[in-house]
């Protein structure tokens, strides 16, 4: 009886500590970076100030480069897909931090200055996922170098270098 009750128990366990990996990102790989296209929307985000106002509702690589021109209306940013231990992970949902890092910005209208911003993004295990940047305003065409970091639970995962430059 006490042997079948520490079976059972090192199932258990067995169970409960495969379960609390699945759904972890062990990589991330970046499969495309440069200058991108695509429909935008509005972000489904939740109201907080570093939240990024909008997103591209699909990506389309127009040119790899990591030289970009500070113009108007210029996204950048990368493809990347993130697995997890197994390929049983899959298709499971997981949440990552990104971070984006640049020159000093001043927002004309707040006064502020800003050398960078920080978001979280849900994605998807062993999806190519699209995050970046988009130029929106003048006052964020700061030539110098640009860097979006991808992490999950405090782990940096992924990271890539920009350099805007004048057009």
């Amino acid at each position: 009886m006490l042997f079948r009750t520490l079976i059972s128990v090192g199932f258990l366990f067995f169970i409960c500590s495969g379960s609390a990996l699945a759904g972890g990102v062990t990589s991330i790989t970046i499969v495309d970076f440069g200058i991108y296209s695509g429909k935008v929307a509005p972000a489904n985000t939740s109201d907080v100030s570093d939240q990024p106002k909008k997103e591209l509702l699909y990506a389309t690589l127009k040119r790899r480069t990591d030289g970009i021109p500070a113009k108007l209306k210029t996204e950048f940013g990368v493809e990347y897909v993130a697995l997890g231990e197994d390929s049983s992970d899959v298709g499971t949902r997981a949440t990552i931090d990104l971070k984006i890092t640049h020159p000093p910005i001043k927002d004309p209208e707040t006064g502020e200055v800003s050398s960078g911003g920080s978001w979280n993004k849900k994605i998807i295990l062993g999806d190519r996922t699209y995050s970046g940047y988009g130029l929106d305003t003048p006052w964020e065409l700061v030539p110098g170098i640009w860097t979006l970091e991808i992490s999950y639970k405090g782990k940096l995962m992924a990271t890539q270098r920009f350099i805007l430059h004048r057009p």
